[in-house]
């Protein structure tokens, strides 16, 4: 804002704006026509937003039901490793390789 001072006061320059429009009442009606338009395609966009919106829901209930239950499994699991349990004649044959003997013990281990 730009202004001068007179006698200790600032006076303002605003511009105010009349309702004398230079557009043309044509040209508005045009305008409302076009906003309206445009209000309809948001709409529009706004409904198929909430449907996907709602589709993601779903499949993320889904996917955390799955979740759930992978969890519930790896809980219960004695062992998660994706090491297999070695056979005896594995066991044995590894052992000779490296000149060693092998005996099983009553737990079931080697």
């Amino acid at each position: 804002m730009s202004g001068s001072q007179v006698n200790n006061y600032y006076e303002v320059d605003i511009e105010i704006p009349f309702s004398d429009s230079t557009k043309s009442i044509s040209e508005l009606e045009k305008e409302i026509v076009a906003l309206k338009q445009r209000k309809a395609s948001l709409e529009s966009e706004n409904r198929s937003m909430r449907q996907r919106h709602n589709e993601l829901e779903q499949e993320n209930e889904l996917l955390k039901k799955d979740l759930d239950i992978a969890k519930q499994v790896i809980r219960r699991a004695k062992d998660i490793s994706p090491v297999m349990r070695l056979s005896l004649k594995r066991v044995l044959r590894l052992a000779h390789h490296a000149c060693m003997d092998v005996q099983r013990t009553v737990g079931g281990g080697y």
